[in-house]
């Protein structure tokens, strides 16, 4: 049965503030309210952008809702296929303005977004955790080396810097766990960059790339092996002579491996 009698004022206005998302905060992406409002009216930039803050559970500039940066649905489709084919692992966030060796995780059931001391969490993917094995995506402009840095202290970091195509074959090779791909792990190449001075390169080729060039040499077993470093270490040098290697090594220098996310984070 409904009732005959008329809404009182109050009924009214809360109903309309429900209607306009302004009874309280509700689980919706920016597009969607947006839609149901019809228009946000704004003199300034920022202030649409703090109208859907006012109504949404979460929302940042893109739109995103915390569910949807806990799932990895703002990253692109490659990553995303990564990230399920291992396990849906945790997705941290890097922030520029959040204090160094600091990465944020959102929730999708309900939890607040928050931010994490890497070297003090417990190891692991459960809530408030963080996993042993980080895989950064993005380059050094959007997340620094010294980010980096910072969690190789206590986790082992490794990064793709790729987009496009070349970001979608690398996923499915390894998501494909390389397959159809002849490979000879006595015949490693080894590629080490040197931009020299202070850079990351010029250090990781000391203490990576020529101890293990070098260890390579003396072992009988790996007469294959070859370092291509300082000049000798570009493209031009590298894709000639790929059909004499099995195995390449691509990489800052070599031996680059572990898990992050995005731009981590």
């Amino acid at each position: 049965m409904t009732s005959s009698k008329p809404p009182s004022l109050r009924e009214l206005n809360r109903t309309l503030l429900l209607r306009q998302g302004l009874l309280e905060r509700e689980p919706a992406n920016a597009e969607e309210m947006a839609r149901r409002l019809v228009a946000l009216q704004a003199q300034w930039a920022p202030s649409a952008y703090v109208a859907l803050w006012s109504r949404l559970v979460a929302v940042d500039k893109e739109g995103w809702s915390d569910t949807d940066k806990a799932t990895g649905k703002d990253l692109p489709d490659p990553v995303q296929k990564l990230v399920a084919a291992r396990n849906n692992g945790p997705i941290l966030r890097y922030r520029s303005e959040a204090l160094n060796g600091y990465l944020r995780r959102y929730y999708a059931d309900g939890l607040s977004a928050c931010d994490l001391d890497v070297a003090a969490q417990r190891t692991g993917t459960g809530d408030y955790q963080v996993p042993k094995y980080l895989l950064i995506y993005g380059g050094p402009v959007e997340i620094p080396w010294r980010a980096q840095y910072a969690l190789n202290v206590s986790r082992c970091v490794g990064r793709i810097d790729l987009e496009g195509d070349a970001l979608e074959r690398y996923v499915n090779h390894l998501v494909g766990d390389w397959a159809g791909v002849e490979c000879n792990p006595l015949a490693p190449v080894i590629w080490s960059v040197n931009f020299g001075g202070a850079d990351i390169t010029s250090l990781m080729q000391q203490v990576l790339a020529d101890v293990l060039a070098k260890r390579f040499a003396g072992d009988a077993d790996f007469g294959g092996a070859v370092h291509l470093h300082d000049k000798d270490a570009t493209g031009a040098a590298l894709v000639p002579r790929r059909s004499d290697f099995d195995l390449l090594n691509w990489g800052v220098s070599v031996a680059w491996a572990g898990v992050v996310d995005q731009r981590a984070f």
